[in-house]
């Protein structure tokens, strides 16, 4: 039998599983291991239970640590900072998941913006900065004046929090939560029949959680303290010590191999000029760097990758 990292590659640009299934350009590289998670589950039960939310409500995202870290990068002396980033920029390029080199490389790059726009810059893929080189001048036009990142503020404001943290936590239950993580199980589950219940977003849970002290849930740099005290005892040790793991996949290997073909054909400068959003030069170095291994451009191109295989179906095509 084929394991679901040899079956994942051809479902990427298959029509049932991205194309059709999806009615929106969700980029979400763990939706295909939901797929085919929610295919194997529903062969045995029609409803099961999910863990979403517990990230948002106890502080479970990597990127509330690089935060708290940040706080003491920026008081080092400049000379040490200056030095650290240039060898940070020396580190040679991995395609494993979250590897040094990209978490790294990531997080000096949050770290010239205010801290509330730095989390959403080390959570998403690319800055407003390269979007300028990214979209075409027509595109641009049409987008000037426009900031995407105000509207963090805008929600944030007429609310009180007692920290950064608190800020943060509220607007990745609204934004990351709702907007992505939770259409991502639903569509992924439902695509076969299973019911995914969430059991961390009761409303009399949240409400009890959201009023706790944020620094219950992220202890130093100890992520989800207070459930991990609370289950002291219930579940084994080495679970609570273990460190979190993402539900990814291999998508920087994949296009060095079983996708580069498919990469290749829908990033096309005949299909791209065509289509008129984005840079066919910008997109071709963004390929040329990942293949040569010079840059770690995974997150990048699969999210232009699942951008164009929507267009191609929903958009008007090329």
């Amino acid at each position: 039998q084929k394991t679901a990292y040899e079956i994942m590659p051809s479902l990427v640009g298959s029509e049932m599983c991205i194309r059709h299934r999806m009615d929106e350009p969700l980029a979400d590289a763990s939706l295909m291991p939901t797929y085919l998670l929610s295919r194997f589950t529903r062969q045995e039960v029609k409803v099961a239970l999910g863990g979403d939310g517990g990230d948002e409500l106890f502080a479970g995202y990597p990127t509330y640590q690089a935060m708290r870290l940040a706080t003491y990068y920026l008081r080092l002396p400049r000379w040490m900072r200056a030095l650290t980033e240039a060898l940070i920029e020396r580190l040679p390029v991995s395609f494993d998941n979250l590897s040094l080199d990209f978490r790294a490389k990531k997080f000096i790059q949050g770290l010239g913006y205010p801290p509330v726009r730095r989390h959403y810059v080390w959570l998403g893929t690319f800055t407003p900065e390269e979007k300028i080189d990214l979209f075409t001048p027509q595109v641009r036009d049409a987008l000037e004046g426009m900031d995407e990142m105000a509207l963090l503020e805008e929600m944030l404001q007429g609310k009180r929090f007692s920290s950064l943290l608190g800020k943060l936590l509220y607007l990745d239950l609204k934004l990351y939560l709702q907007e992505g993580i939770l259409a991502k199980v639903d569509r992924a589950s439902m695509a076969h029949g299973l019911e995914v219940r969430v059991p961390f977003l009761d409303h009399q849970f949240v409400s009890l959680v959201a009023g706790m002290p944020e620094g219950l849930k992220l202890k130093g740099l100890t992520t989800k303290y207070i459930w991990k005290k609370a289950l002291r005892g219930r579940i084994p040790q080495e679970i609570l010590r273990r460190g979190k793991k993402g539900f990814g996949i291999p998508i920087a290997k994949w296009f060095a191999g079983e996708l580069k073909e498919l990469m290749l054909e829908v990033f096309s400068e005949e299909a791209l000029r065509r289509q008129g959003i984005f840079q066919p030069p910008t997109v071709r170095r963004l390929i040329e760097e990942h293949l040569a291994r010079r840059k770690d451009n995974r997150k990048k191109l699969w999210n232009l990758f699942i951008f164009q295989l929507w267009w191609r179906n929903f958009g008007g095509g090329w």
